[in-house]
């Protein structure tokens, strides 16, 4: 089954210039795939799990500031062993952002020379933010306007960002890769096969490999290690299941194998890896 990519608009736009809102949900009530003609700042006050944007699949965790901007496809997968998940984000058309410069000189003087990224970003170093965003769920619309004109440069201006995603090319090879990274986050926990991933796209075993390995740079199953790993990774550092458990839940099916694989792209065990990161956090 294809994931269908939603679009919207932002809500009530007669009564609103742009959109807040503060949520806590249940883990299994995933943000998926969708996208919108709007900048979006969103902030992950608490959970974690594994996010798309564009090209890009990362894992996301609690504490980050994220930048999307319009038309970009998104989507955000909470962990099942999360026991709240709560963000807030605020969406604002790049029309009302003109329109604010505009009319604002002293907005103009500070977006001065500012190039609007391509790119989702995500935003290091970003407590100001993320505190701005969490606080303007205590205040009426027009004080949550106020904050956010204060916020638009900073945002904007950030000094250390990260990619975190690109843009597709509108071409169909960029669509099957959308399909591709969607499928794998539903079904990295089990089997996977050549066959099963080229039904999905329409296509045969070796055409597939072909049309993998001229998009990614790297075949298939490398793909699909490399994310598993990272999953563990993950489950290592914010899980307490053992070794066994993890290397079964990300798709691996021996153990002695997972720990070989793990080295190979870590460079330490997964014993070695889960003693040094949750020494670094404590």
């Amino acid at each position: 089954m294809k994931d269908e990519i939603k679009i919207y608009d932002l809500p009530d736009v007669e009564n609103h210039s742009f959109f807040y809102y503060r949520l806590s949900v249940e883990w299994q009530d995933q943000i998926t795939m969708h996208q919108h003609d709007s900048w979006e700042v969103m902030c992950i006050i608490s959970g974690r799990g594994t996010r798309m944007i564009g090209d890009t699949v990362e894992h996301f965790e609690k504490g980050e500031v994220v930048l999307i901007p319009p038309s970009m496809p998104h989507d955000w997968r909470f962990d099942s062993t999360n026991t709240k998940i709560e963000h807030a984000l605020v969406s604002f058309s790049h029309e009302f952002l003109l329109r604010c410069i505009a009319l604002f000189p002293e907005l103009r003087d500070r977006m001065k020379g500012i190039e609007y990224p391509t790119h989702a970003l995500r935003l290091y170093n970003s407590e100001n933010i993320r505190r701005t965003l969490m606080d303007m769920d205590k205040e009426d619309d027009y004080q949550r306007l106020l904050m956010l004109l204060k916020l638009i440069p900073e945002v904007f201006s950030h000094s250390s960002a990260v990619c975190v995603g690109s843009p597709f090319r509108l071409n169909k090879d960029s669509e099957r890769m959308k399909e591709v990274y969607a499928y794998v986050m539903r079904n990295f926990h089990r089997e996977i096969t050549l066959d099963d991933i080229a039904s999905t796209l329409g296509m045969g075993r070796s055409s597939f490999c072909v049309f993998f390995k001229r998009c990614y740079g790297a075949s298939f199953f490398d793909f699909l290690t490399k994310y598993r790993i990272d999953m563990a990774c993950n489950l290592l550092v914010h899980s307490e299941s053992d070794v066994s458990e993890i290397c079964f839940s990300v798709g691996f099916n021996d153990v002695p194998h997972f720990n070989r694989v793990f080295k190979k792209y870590i460079g330490q065990t997964p014993r070695e890896y889960r003693k040094a990161n949750i020494e670094h956090l404590t």
